[in-house]
């Protein structure tokens, strides 16, 4: 006589496949009716001022401002918004919704002549008297360290680093220092709202990184 102890065991095995699959199905049908664009790289867009929509690939420019790229927004994974380039330069980066634009720090950004744009501490950015040189076609470009030293960036500079080492911009960092040339360092930009860990809200709705003002 055949042994029929394995028939509820194989049973068992047959309704958990399919409740597996039947789960699957749901949750590739929900993911595709949310996607708004059908190719999975493109994110849609919908220009503010003109109230048009467009499919338009994630993480190039195109229609950011300067020195951002489209990412998708946390709140709806297939919406694209603007936000500052954080993998692509190490120079600390803020964002400015009147412009709608990214800017590098120590630079006059939209700040008035003589100024240039920089951050401090529990009171974000803002414009102050320029403390260092312009560049120009002779010298090159000139920032402050931490003790407020003028150092040419991207230059060894002897009175702050070893040999092998330049002044570059860390991750995360407000003022640059000496850094290893083969070591390659992040970029510090404002990320989308719903802000990971590691940002803070800001009151123009963009996260901004906690900065080692150390």
């Amino acid at each position: 006589m055949a042994d029929h102890r394995w028939k509820p065991i194989v049973f068992g095995a047959v309704v958990l496949v399919a409740i597996i699959l039947i789960v699957a199905l749901i949750v590739h049908r929900s993911v595709t009716r949310d996607r708004i664009c059908e190719n999975g790289s493109e994110l849609y867009y919908n220009d503010a001022v003109t109230n048009e929509g467009s499919c338009i690939r994630s993480g190039i420019q195109g229609p950011c401002g300067n020195l951002m790229v489209l990412t998708a927004d946390r709140t709806n994974k297939s919406n694209g918004v603007c936000e500052c380039d954080v993998n692509h330069f190490e120079r600390p980066m803020v964002f400015n919704p009147e412009k709608k634009q990214c800017y590098f720090i120590f630079t006059e950004a939209y700040c008035e002549d003589g100024e240039w744009l920089t951050i401090k501490k529990n009171q974000g950015p803002s414009c102050e008297r320029r403390t260092c040189d312009l560049p120009d076609e002779k010298i090159g470009e000139y920032v402050p360290l931490a003790n407020g030293r003028c150092v040419e960036l991207g230059k060894f500079d002897n009175a702050t680093c070893n040999k092998s080492q330049v002044i570059k911009f860390f991750k995360r960092k407000i003022y640059p220092a000496c850094i290893f040339l083969e070591i390659s360092t992040g970029s510090v930009g404002v990320p989308p709202p719903e802000c990971p860990q590691g940002y803070f809200s800001t009151d123009f709705g963009h996260c901004q990184p906690h900065f080692d003002f150390d």
